[in-house]
């Protein structure tokens, strides 16, 4: 991680883009790029929209992150594409997705060298930079990592809804609702589940929560 000590510089000669480096966090969320020199001076920053990666969309990720670059290259004064560059992605935990997204990169004048990692790895990487280690991420779905005294990193989870994402909170939602439907049937103990959903969506009848779920969103 860079050092908040580190501070962005004021005036100056303009860094050659051979001499800096460039980092992105492309997440579901937003996206964040930095540009930065090897002693971990940060001459740029700039955040963005969501940039994850998903099957079949990496010009559409590149396409975020290079606009996204482009700010935080101006505030550092500098012209793309930077020598290399490192993106945490998240959805990039295949080698075929990570390939895709770092020939889009490089294809979009990011940089002339691109490693495109997933972000769970990055963090695993971060928490434990010198050593073994276990990271678990439990947000909207679950992933975990681990390092093993050889240096050998494992992966477990993180294939989305559909297949797993066990302890996220899509997952917790979605048994939530199965919960209060079966107690709704009476094919589950009686439960205060369905009251509670309710009262937080502020709904009124099971008949809200069957509309409510299904909705375009």
């Amino acid at each position: 991680m860079i050092s908040p000590d580190h501070a962005f510089p004021s005036d100056g000669p303009t860094v050659r883009p051979s001499d800096v480096f460039l980092g992105a966090d492309a997440g579901g969320s937003h996206s964040t790029v930095v540009i930065g020199t090897a002693d971990l001076t940060i001459l740029g920053r700039a955040d963005g929209p969501p940039a994850s990666m998903k099957p079949g969309g990496a010009a559409a990720s590149a396409a975020v992150l290079g606009e996204t670059a482009r700010r935080a290259a101006t505030q550092a004064r500098i012209d793309l594409p930077t020598e290399r560059a490192v993106v945490a992605a998240a959805g990039a935990g295949r080698a075929q997705e990570q390939a895709e997204l770092a020939a889009a990169l490089i294809h979009g004048g990011l940089a002339r060298h691109v490693r495109v990692m997933a972000d769970g790895e990055v963090a695993l990487s971060t928490a434990f930079p010198d050593g073994t280690g276990i990271l678990v991420n439990a947000g909207t779905g679950s992933i975990a990592y681990a390092r093993d005294p050889g240096g050998q990193v494992h992966r477990v989870g993180g294939y989305g809804w559909q297949l797993g994402d066990e302890g996220g909170g899509y997952w917790l939602g979605r048994r939530a609702l199965d919960g209060a439907a079966r107690a709704q049937d009476g094919r589950g103990e009686g439960s205060t589940l369905l009251a509670r959903l309710l009262g937080a969506l502020g709904l009124q009848t099971f008949d809200d929560l069957m509309r409510w779920s299904s909705s375009p969103w």
